[in-house]
């Protein structure tokens, strides 16, 4: 029997995300991109137990507690969140209504309807979430290419940065991450 030699890695996730071997290669060399790729997967695997679900996850109930310095990285996050997507324009890109989870994009509507000085802290932690899941969704079904992914890093880099705080706390909650390894000394 003849085995023939596997595709190259950047060959396969090309082929795996609609994108040629060039596009892959711009998103494995930018660190911004793999960066959100990775908080996300420990995201869903850690937070979701591996099933991300809008109408669940992007519901605080749903999410780890945090602490009052990971409360106060979720606002700051917030903050930028919630003027940015004040612009129709923005939140159309970011969650067109006809492919966005209806119940996620109502709750996620009502939350920039208030002034962000009454948010709650758990309204909070839904808008952020639904803006880290509506990245991840815009960048394996947005039917865009890397280079549109990877316009705008600022946002990708405050997904990543509310996806890194959700995976600490539920891993001070719940450790199950990282093996405390004795040492042999």
């Amino acid at each position: 029997m003849h085995q023939s030699t596997p595709p190259s890695f950047e060959s396969w996730l090309g082929t795996i995300l609609g994108q040629d071997q060039h596009q892959v290669r711009c998103l494995i060399k930018d660190a911004t991109g793999l960066h959100f790729l990775i908080a996300w997967s420990l995201f869903e695997s850690k937070c979701c137990r591996g099933d991300f679900k809008a109408a669940r996850h992007c519901s605080a109930a749903a999410l780890p507690d945090t602490s009052a310095e990971e409360q106060s990285a979720l606002h700051a996050s917030a903050g930028v969140l919630h003027t940015r997507y004040q612009s129709k324009s923005n939140l159309d890109r970011l969650a067109p209504p006809d492919v966005t989870h209806e119940k996620a994009l109502k709750a996620f509507t009502l939350n920039l309807h208030k002034p962000f000085n009454e948010l709650t802290a758990a309204e909070i932690t839904s808008l952020c979430v639904f803006v880290a899941s509506r990245v991840r969704n815009n960048m394996f079904h947005g039917q865009k290419g890397i280079d549109d992914w990877l316009h705008d890093k600022a946002l990708i880099s405050t997904c990543t940065t509310i996806l890194q705080t959700l995976v600490s706390a539920s891993e001070r909650a719940a450790p199950t991450l990282s093996v405390d390894v004795k040492s042999a000394a």
